[in-house]
C-alpha cells in the first residue's frame, strides 16, 4: 500500500477553500487548461510522504512518537481524535511543544509540474517531528493544501487571494493512496495531537 502522513483540514477551512473553486475555474479557462478540482473532504496538509509500505503499524507508532510524546504505547493509544486544550506559555527546555497553529497563505500558487495550491504556515514543527521519528532525513518542506491540478502547466499561477484561515490540528493521520480507487484516500489512524515530540 501507498501511505502519506497529513494534518486534515478542518470543515470550517475546507469551506473557505470551496470558495475559491470559480475564480481558478475562470483562470484557467482563460489559460486554456483542464483542471480538476479537489472536492471538499479530501484536502490536506501532507506532511511526509512515506511510499509502498507493506505494514503502517511502524509508521502509526512513529507519528503517535511525533505527536503524543507521553503515551506512545499503542497499547494506551486513544480511541478518539478529540485533543485536549493546547498548552500555553513558555515550554521548558527539554520538553515537547505544544500543537502550532496552522494558517493560510494569502494567495493561490503553482507547485510543481500541475498542482494548484494554497500555502499553509506553521506545520514545519509537525513535519520534522515526524520525519525524526520515522529516522529519515526532513526534506525540504512546504506546507500547503492542494485544491487543484492542471494540465499543461501555465505560465502563471492564478490570480487569486486567500481569505485569512486558522486552526490547531487536532490529529494527525496516516493515509493510505489508492490512485484510481473508490475513495482515494483511506484514513488508517487519526492520531490526537497533544504536543509535538
Amino acid at each position: 500500500m501507498r501511505v502519506f502522513i497529513a494534518v486534515a483540514v478542518p470543515p470550517e477551512v475546507d469551506e473557505a477553500l470551496d470558495g475559491l473553486e470559480r475564480e481558478v475555474r475562470v483562470w484557467a479557462r482563460a489559460e486554456h487548461v483542464r483542471l480538476r478540482w479537489v472536492p471538499s473532504g479530501a484536502r490536506h496538509v501532507t506532511l511526509r510522504f512515506v511510499g509502498e509500505c507493506d505494514d503502517p503499524e511502524p509508521v502509526i507508532e512513529a507519528v503517535e512518537r511525533a505527536v503524543a510524546p507521553a503515551s506512545a504505547d499503542p497499547a494506551s493509544r486513544p480511541a478518539s481524535a478529540t485533543r485536549p486544550a493546547p498548552a500555553s506559555g513558555p515550554v521548558p527546555a527539554g520538553r515537547a511543544a505544544p500543537a502550532p497553529q496552522l494558517a493560510l497563505g494569502s494567495q493561490v500558487e503553482l507547485l510543481g509540474h500541475s498542482a494548484v495550491v494554497v500555502p499553509v504556515s506553521g506545520a514545519e514543527p509537525l513535519a520534522r517531528a515526524v520525519a525524526r521519528e520515522l529516522r529519515v532525513a526532513a526534506p525540504r518542506f512546504m506546507g500547503h493544501v492542494t485544491v487543484g491540478r492542471v494540465r499543461p502547466r501555465p505560465v502563471a499561477p492564478p490570480p487569486v487571494s486567500v481569505a485569512e484561515a486558522a486552526w490547531i490540528p487536532g490529529s494527525v493521520e496516516v493515509i493510505e493512496s489508492r490512485p484510481g480507487g473508490t475513495p482515494r484516500y483511506v484514513t488508517l489512524a487519526s492520531l490526537p495531537v497533544q504536543r509535538v515530540a
